[in-house]
């Protein structure tokens, strides 16, 4: 499933360009969640953001993905070689 999600107030103006937008496909489970979510806590800032208050930008959650990749890889790793087989490559 893919969704759209316009640009919505925030608490600053976005500095992205039209072309910097992007579509991001996510499985309804994701979607329900994040609904369910805003419905038990609206607001109008921002969903995702740093621990000082902005939004969360591509090198900051780069960085974190990488951190987390890791410790999956290395327990896929492990299980793979209990298994017997070849490990699952995460993305990266």
């Amino acid at each position: 499933m893919t969704t759209h999600c316009p640009p919505g107030p925030g608490p600053r103006e976005s500095r992205k360009t039209g072309k910097s937008r992007r579509t991001v496909p996510v499985v309804e489970v994701v979607i329900d969640a994040l609904l369910a979510h805003l419905a038990a806590r609206p607001s109008k800032e921002w969903l995702f953001t740093m621990e000082e208050g902005e939004p969360l930008n591509y090198r900051r959650w780069k960085t974190g993905w990488n951190c987390v990749r890791k410790v999956l890889q290395a327990a896929e790793n492990r299980a793979a070689g209990r298994e017997g087989r070849k490990p699952v490559g995460l993305p990266q």
